[in-house]
């Protein structure tokens, strides 16, 4: 039987450390995952962004839409300078709960709010490609009937039974009716000229906005420019041709992009359009040609915004129409002096329409969209210019009628701002990113 020796300089063997328990290397992990978390919360906190509640609704709609308890915005802190009609979060003096605000006004210059516009070195802003996005009135989901006035076939006056519309107009018949999801307009014995062919909104552009779910919240103040877009189709002509129209009213000054129609002898239709401002005389501001297919889908808009008039046609066929101008700050209707010891011209007469005369045409998709108007309360940068230092800027919020802004407490230091929000994370419906 052989024994084994042990080698007397061979070295000791160490003893194996003791392995933790499983439960106990779980719980390490653990704590080493929350401080890594908590260190990365306190990091993003502080370098990159937070979170912030916004409960005001100076800010409407743009910020605001999430109903009682207010939105909760994400932030990411940036000092640089900002621009024109960028977002900011601001901490102002003496104030502990930072605000959200629209910049207007850059450092170095002269800004004033005059009859609902901005103005810039004594001129009216005008830049669109610069301005924020149009806000919605009417649109896709809302009741045509109920915002607009109109001549139908398909409503009696008299509660009795609607006659039903024809495809041919006959002398006195009423020319509006519903066609599916779109409205038809059959006015071929209609004159050119005359309103009875016109859909009006008698709501007017109001300071209001359409919420989350399409519904319409009415302003009760006035917001002067705006833009007004249909889809249309003609499917017959009078003998003498055709008219479309579109219109917006400001101060008294009505502006309208007319569609005079005429059939060719190649069986195309030939377009001449007018852009025109009228008040107690008369200005147009250009015109142009196009030819287009009969039936052809048409992209009609009619915007005002800044003094800057645009009309367009767009149609699946091929031909296009833009026409662009600056309009007259001379209003001359008498009726718009009664605003003035306010800074302030107030619109009177007829709102957005659209219609015809000597056709009958569908219209689809109406919609209705209106630029931020800033009222003049307040007392900086309203009755005279306010002329910015080389680090300050002019704020405004949204919802014009209830904010407290630069109108009030006069310029802000750029050191003020904080940065800009980004995005809205609560609550779920009102879940989206911020222009």
């Amino acid at each position: 039987m052989s024994s084994v020796q042990k080698d007397p300089c061979a070295a000791p063997r160490a003893a194996s450390p003791e392995r933790p328990a499983p439960g106990s290397a779980r719980l390490q992990r653990l704590l080493w995952s929350a401080v890594i978390l908590l260190l990365a919360v306190w990091a993003a906190r502080t370098l990159v962004g937070d979170i912030y509640r916004v409960e005001s609704a100076s800010m409407l709609p743009t910020l605001g839409l999430g109903g009682e308890g207010g939105e909760l915005v994400l932030v990411t802190y940036d000092r640089s300078p900002p621009e024109r009609f960028e977002l900011v979060v601001l901490y102002r003096a003496g104030e502990s709960v930072p605000e959200v605000k629209r910049v207007v006004g850059l450092p170095r210059e002269s800004v004033r709010l005059r009859h609902g516009d901005l103005w810039v070195d004594g001129e009216a802003f005008d830049a669109p490609q610069d301005a924020p996005e149009w806000i919605p009135i009417f649109g896709a989901g809302n009741a045509v009937e109920e915002h607009f006035t109109m001549e139908r076939s398909d409503e009696p006056p008299d509660g009795g039974e609607a006659a039903v519309p024809q495809a041919q107009e006959v002398a006195g018949q009423r020319p509006w009716s519903r066609d599916g999801g779109g409205w038809r307009l059959a006015a071929l014995d209609v004159p050119l000229g005359s309103g009875r062919g016109l859909m009006r909104h008698h709501k007017g552009l109001h300071d209001g906005y359409r919420d989350l779910s399409g519904d319409i919240v009415l302003g009760r103040g006035e917001a002067g420019d705006g833009r007004l877009r249909v889809r249309a189709a003609v499917e017959e002509l009078a003998a003498d041709g055709g008219r479309l129209r579109l219109g917006l009213l400001k101060a008294g000054d009505t502006f309208e992009f007319a569609l005079d129609l005429k059939d060719t002898e190649q069986g195309a239709l030939l377009v001449e359009a007018t852009l025109t401002q009228r008040w107690s005389g008369e200005r147009q501001h250009g015109e142009g040609q196009a030819i287009i297919k009969p039936g052809a889908a048409l992209e009609l808009t009619l915007s005002l915004r800044n003094r800057t008039l645009i009309g367009s046609l767009k149609a699946d066929s091929g031909g296009e129409i833009m026409l662009l101008s600056r309009v007259s700050e001379e209003h001359e209707h008498p009726l718009t002096q009664r605003g003035e010891t306010h800074g302030e011209r107030r619109t009177y007469g007829a709102h957005p329409w659209l219609g015809g005369e000597g056709l009958v045409a569908t219209f689809n998709s109406i919609r209705l969209e209106r630029d931020l108007a800033w009222t003049s309360r307040g007392s900086v940068g309203v009755s005279r210019p306010v002329l910015l230092g080389p680090d300050e800027i002019f704020v405004l919020g949204d919802n014009s009628r209830v904010s407290r802004d630069s109108r009030e407490w006069g310029a802000v230091p750029l050191a003020a701002v904080l940065g800009r929000p980004r995005a809205v994370l609560w609550p779920p419906r009102a879940l989206r990113l911020l222009p």
